[in-house]
């Protein structure tokens, strides 16, 4: 079947060409196909985001006052905005954390009382800043060396082009009664 209709579809266009409209040999139009047009891919715009990260640039030794039951420290921080877009309320914690036990694996945060709020940072800008973080004795631990951390935006409240690098600690701070 599709062999005759092969040859039907030959027949016909030789007819075509050899028969003469008004005695004049038809003229076929010269018209090259029309080219396949391709959906042209949209660049999606990339969403401008900040990105919040901290330095300790100094930190003072812990002291305890006794009246208070509270040791503080004295951070001299360096917030960054390396993203694309303003960042706005940042807010700056501070940590002491310690391993519990040799034998676990895990640490235990303890979240200082007070916090730090910058109002704001545009793409690019660096805020300097010295906090002081307090913390009450922790139960059962009066002298301790610890981890101090500062985090910035610890309740992931801004979106931002990497959650990963808002954090930075320094080791070995002591806290000791006197």
């Amino acid at each position: 079947m599709k062999l005759l209709n092969m040859k039907l579809f030959k027949l016909l266009a030789i007819l075509l060409v050899a028969t003469k409209v008004n005695g004049q040999t038809p003229n076929l139009p010269n018209t090259p196909p029309k080219p396949i047009q391709k959906p042209v891919p949209q660049v999606q715009e990339l969403k401008k985001l900040p990105d919040i990260t901290v330095t300790i640039k100094s930190i003072s030794s812990p002291t305890y006052n006794a009246g208070s039951n509270k040791f503080s420290v004295k951070v001299l921080v360096e917030i960054r905005n390396r993203g694309t877009a303003r960042a706005n309320d940042i807010k700056i914690t501070g940590d002491l954390e310690h391993a519990a036990l040799p034998a676990l694996e895990h640490t235990y945060f303890h979240r200082c009382n007070n916090e730090e709020t910058i109002s704001g940072i545009g793409p690019g800008g660096i805020v300097t800043k010295t906090i002081v973080f307090t913390k009450e004795e922790v139960p059962g631990n009066p002298s301790r060396t610890y981890r101090f951390r500062i985090e910035a935006d610890a309740d992931n409240n801004i979106e931002e082009l990497s959650e990963t690098n808002n954090r930075s600690a320094i080791s070995d701070v002591v806290c000791a009664r006197l």
